[in-house]
């Protein structure tokens, strides 16, 4: 099985980083600095919603990404497949099929 080395070699850098992930991420930071500038206005429902949002997107990425689609862990009707990706998605780890062949790459070696 040949590998692409963009994802093998030399970890995070300047050439394998894509501009869409580090405008992702600038975008996520500043989210995070407003949410604490905000805090003293923050509902208990923001509260209940984040933790339920990031249990639902990490269950779309460790049990859809992970287990599903990269190792074909187990078997599921078609909705729920697409139900894992559109979860996984939302946890905002990138689009499915790079996601799928770099972790397969990353247990190649």
């Amino acid at each position: 099985m040949e590998v692409n080395d963009e994802f093998t070699r030399g970890g995070l850098n300047a050439k394998n980083m894509r501009p869409s992930n580090i405008t992702l991420y600038t975008i996520t930071l500043l989210s995070i600095a407003a949410g604490i500038y905000w805090w003293p206005q923050t509902e208990p429902i923001h509260l209940v919603l984040f933790v339920v949002m990031a249990y639902i997107t990490g269950f779309g990425i460790t049990v859809g990404y992970h287990r599903y689609f990269t190792h074909r862990s187990f078997k599921c009707k078609p909705w729920f497949a697409y139900l894992l990706m559109i979860l996984g998605t939302m946890g905002l780890t990138g689009p499915l099929l790079q996601w799928v062949r770099t972790h397969r790459a990353h247990h190649h070696y």
